[in-house]
């Protein structure tokens, strides 16, 4: 995998690689695992066939559309530009599943996107958080799953922030897996309830808000 990310030439395949690299071994080792992560991972960042032009008119290209998709979102802000219309208010997609959600789905549809990714993140990391006292193997067994969701999660979750995947079944099929797991762990773990608290919507609601912002501002900071 590592060589065919390589020759991809893509370069949010490559983060995504490295942070389930440094997930999976500090999951495993620990701060060891740190060092293993750096070891496997730097080979898959550093090595590259994509020449400095190419990067430069894929940042650029990037740059024109999100400042086209945030001129859209600012005239719709409310419920967005509409379902699959984000090509039609820019010369290319997104290339950012997030960014795309929000514009096409407005401020409430983008939050409750962004909602529902968290929820994601909670359950895997409390399950893989949760004291297991009992040393159940069955228990066990959800923990040790939770971790390896968590490094599938952050790995597709750092490839689509640079891919227009936002309501495509490659991207929401992880998602599905994670509702499954939660549907064992109400077996398993009746005494784990996976709960959303009202600073939680609102941190939320914030971030579904300020996100289109914050993207224009990292992405013509240099220019």
């Amino acid at each position: 995998m590592s060589v065919a990310v390589v020759y991809a030439a893509s370069r949010a395949a490559q983060l995504a690689l490295a942070l389930v690299f440094l997930c999976f071994f500090y999951v495993r080792f620990g701060l060891l695992g740190i060092v293993l992560a750096a070891l496997g991972g730097a080979p898959v960042v550093l090595i590259s066939n994509r020449n400095a032009a190419e990067a430069a008119y894929s940042t650029l290209t990037r740059i024109m559309t999100y400042m086209n998709g945030y001129d859209a979102l600012w005239q719709n802000p409310v419920f967005g530009v509409g379902f699959a219309n984000y090509e039609k208010i820019s010369f290319i997609n997104a290339h950012n599943s997030f960014f795309q959600a929000i514009t096409e789905t407005g401020l409430i549809g983008g939050s409750l996107y962004l909602l529902g990714i968290y929820l994601c993140f909670k359950l895997v990391i409390g399950v893989a958080l949760w004291p297991q006292p009992d040393a159940d193997p069955a228990r066990l067994e959800l923990r040790h799953l939770a971790r390896t969701l968590l490094a599938m999660l952050v790995g597709v979750v750092s490839c689509v922030f640079f891919l227009s995947l936002a309501f495509d079944v490659m991207w929401l099929f992880p998602v599905g897996i994670i509702a499954a797991f939660h549907a064992a762990v109400r077996q398993q773990l009746p005494d784990y309830e996976l709960r959303v608290r009202g600073w939680e919507l609102l941190l939320v609601l914030a971030c579904g808000a300020l996100l289109p912002a914050a993207f224009l501002f990292f992405a013509t900071r240099n220019y």
